[in-house]
């Protein structure tokens, strides 16, 4: 037993007895009495005795326990104070008083990105990454699942030359020069519009290539890469570089921590300093519920994809049933002219899941991200909503102007101050009314770009501060986060309207001839040179009209509003393409598409006749703008079906490459994540009022009728006297006139 050093601040030591964290876990701790007394005094036995020097006993934790012989023991206050007078009671009842308090700090920033400055990224190579050093000429993209590789001086730092199978290769597009491949990426700022690309390591062996720079390997890829051979990306001087991510975030964790109680003794030095657990990479999950539009019969389906298990986290935060929640805000986007799009839990295919689950024991997120609101005194201020950030520097998001200016992500964006959008939104259970008081808090996800004039930003998603969790629900960023989306750019939504047959040019045959059917629309671009991608994953519908209230049969128009930044015709920069499909389906009302039943119906050649596809072939974005892509029962029915083998690779079933790699194999959210974060302290408090003429008599034998006593313990007791929390002051307190003591314990 030690005693209480007196070389600090405190006042008062306190702990919960063995008996008091006994009763905490029956659920019945319940404080009643306290009792003041001066146990460890000695009135008599020294002159002049120096209370204020005098040592105090640290409380026990056995001070309690009544487990039962040999354990039970009670160091309780030995000498009480009385009541009234010099004999009699002993007990007094505190004053319950418990008070919260909210304490707000920022987390290191965690992912496979660094940002030096408020504008600049840089990806991060040590701990994340375990190869770095190579690059490539994008020449030999030559559209086969084989590349050779060279080291790349200066950047080959100390990553190792082993490649192992089965590893994730994030390949940066640069088309730069050898002398800049590595800096313009690792220590100078990540440039808008290059693209980046995931594939899956199945093999790699010395290559017969040996480079200028020398080190040459060859790699062989779960996938075909891009074809890239075509002047002027044949030239030594236009390179991509590669990034080798092991494939499972486990392999970035610590073991399992060890326990604070060990087989043999308790370990007090892991309670103390425990180990640092901190992994600095986020884990991702995108789990589909239906399969992506041209999934034919021989392919995997969204129950083969491996976050299928994720489907109940889908559930739970309101993104498939309709009849289990409801929503006091929603999901939505907005098209390419600005028009609000609502989606419905039962039409949202795939969500991204961001979640920290990784082996630690200490809580480094606290107990939920903070959101206070923003303090204009006081900007910048630890805890408030604006301090918490998604970047994603490799996004080319559509609603940005150019496609480069917004890889950041808010929860309160600034400028939109009029819009209210800190408000906290809620999920509630239609089958668990208790639940809806009010809810799962939420707040929605926004980018800094109004989404029309003078209008709010665009939301992708929402966040859970309470779950820690992070959900993309625009189904565009949920695609170029997908690994075999093939692609780092998100698609524009167009507008979809009807229009009656022989108006506009539209063809004379109605494709939807009253209310009971519906039309699915959605497109996608090919090209045979390039980077070719996920159609788009935006899917809109538009039913008939009712014919018996005059009602005619209609045609659909597809336009689109200026968002093809991104789209170039043959740069290094951006995505380029030389056919563009509209993809539709029709269906009832009340029935989602069939993913093997899309039609793609082909307007290149609409383009073409009007001047929007140059000498090569390629694509302007003009001419997307301009047009009108009417879809009519003649070319609805002539269309072929669309085959999203075609467009990216997809996994078969039973394929004998286990690193063949297919949609929902995500592991690890290659982003980067700032944020504050709040945790709640509960203190449980008890007023220990002792008035002047109460208490002022102690039991202790050296003490003698007339003698102003000291006190040296508190303690706190239940109904049935049994001791729960037992206090020591750092050194005997004078006991005098009207005093208040306060007794804490922290939660």
């Amino acid at each position: 037993m030690g005693v209480i050093l007196k070389n600090n601040g405190g006042l008062i030591s306190t702990i919960l007895t063995d008996v008091g964290r006994r009763k905490i876990s029956q659920g019945n701790f319940n404080v009643s009495y306290f009792q003041v007394g001066d146990s460890e005094v000695n009135y008599t036995a020294v002159t002049n005795y120096s209370f204020v020097n005098s040592m105090v006993l640290q409380p026990q934790y056995n001070s309690s326990n009544n487990s039962g012989v040999p354990s039970s023991t009670k160091n309780n206050v030995k000498y009480p104070f009385y009541l009234q007078g010099n004999t009699g009671v002993a007990y007094g009842i505190p004053y319950q008083a418990s008070s919260t308090e909210e304490v707000f700090n920022t987390t290191t920033p965690a992912g496979f990105f660094q940002r030096p400055s408020d504008d600049c990224f840089q990806f991060i190579e040590s701990g994340v990454c375990y190869n770095s050093q190579y690059v490539s000429q994008m020449g030999y993209l030559q559209g086969t699942n084989a590349l050779g590789l060279v080291i790349s001086s200066p950047c080959a730092g100390s990553s190792t030359n082993t490649i192992s199978a089965g590893t994730k290769v994030a390949m940066w597009v640069l088309g730069e020069s050898q002398s800049s491949s590595c800096n313009d990426v690792i220590t100078n700022c990540i440039e808008p519009l290059k693209n980046l690309l995931f594939y899956t390591v199945v093999s790699s062996q010395p290559s017969p290539f040996v480079g200028p720079f020398g080190g040459g390997i060859l790699i062989i890829f779960d996938r075909p890469l891009p074809n890239l051979y075509d002047s002027p990306y044949d030239g030594v001087s236009d390179f991509v570089r590669l990034f080798f991510y092991n494939d499972n975030v486990a392999n970035y964790d610590l073991p399992t921590p060890f326990n604070y109680y060990t087989n043999s003794i308790i370990n007090y030095e892991s309670v103390c300093y425990p180990t640092d657990g901190f992994v600095r990479v986020w884990n991702m999950n995108i789990p589909w519920s239906e399969s992506p539009a041209g999934t034919a019969a021989g392919n995997e389906t969204y129950k083969d994809f491996k976050s299928y298990n994720y489907l109940g986290t889908k559930e739970y935060y309101g993104y498939s049933s309709i009849s289990g929640q409801t929503d006091t805000s929603g999901t939505w986007y907005y098209n390419s002219f600005g028009d609000r799009i609502d989606v419905s839990p039962k039409d949202q295919k795939a969500i991204a899941i961001v979640h920290y689950t990784n082996n630690t024991i200490i809580n480094w997120y606290g107990e939920k991200f903070a959101c206070e609101v923003f303090d204009s005194t006081n900007p910048g201020a630890v805890g408030q909503a604006r301090n918490f950030q998604i970047i994603l520097p490799f996004l080319n998001w559509h609603k940005a102007p150019s496609m480069s200016n917004s890889t950041i992500f808010y929860i309160d964006p600034t400028g939109f101050e009029d819009f209210d959008l800190l408000t906290p939104n809620y999920i509630q259970s239609s089958k668990n009314s208790d639940m809806n008081n009010p809810g799962i808090r939420y707040y929605h996800l926004y980018d800094t770009n109004p989404a029309y004039t003078n209008g709010p930003p665009n939301r992708v998603g929402k966040v859970f501060p309470d779950d820690r969790i992070i959900i993309f629900d625009d189904e565009e960023i949920v695609a170029a986060l997908s690994y075999s989306s093939n692609r780092s750019w998100t698609l524009p939504a167009p507008r979809i309207q009807t229009t009656t047959p022989g108006s506009c040019d539209s063809d004379t045959d109605g494709v939807l001839n009253d209310d009971t059917e519906c039309l699915w629309v959605t497109y996608v671009f090919k090209t045979d040179y390039g980077i070719q991608g996920l159609h788009c994953n935006y899917y809109q519908k538009v039913c008939g009209p009712n014919l018996e209230c005059g009602g005619e049969d209609q045609n659909v128009i597809v336009t689109f509003g200026s968002e093809f930044g991104g789209l170039t015709q043959k740069t290094v920069n951006g995505w380029w393409a030389k056919e563009f499909y509209v993809l539709a389906q029709k269906t009832n009302t009340t029935d989602r598409p069939d993913p093997a039943k899309w039609k793609a119906i082909n307007f290149t050649q609409l383009l073409s006749d009007n001047g929007y596809v140059d000498g090569e072939g390629f694509i302007s974005s003009a001419g997307l703008t301009s047009l009108n892509f009417t879809i009519s029962q003649t070319n609805y029915d002539s269309a072929s079906l669309y085959n999203l083998s075609n467009q990216v690779s997809v996994r078969l079933k039973n394929d004998p490459n286990q690193y063949a790699m297919n949609f929902g194999e995500e592991t690890f959210f290659h982003g980067y994540i700032e944020t504050d974060i709040q945790s709640t302290i509960y203190e449980m408090r008890y007023l220990i009022n002792l008035p002047n003429t109460q208490f002022t008599y102690s039991s202790n034998p050296t003490w003698t009728l007339g003698q102003t006593p000291y006190m040296t313990e508190i303690g706190l007791y239940d109904t049935d006297k049994n001791l729960l929390v037992l206090s020591k002051f750092q050194s005997p307190q004078l006991r005098q006139g009207i005093q208040q003591a306060v007794v804490k314990l922290d939660f």
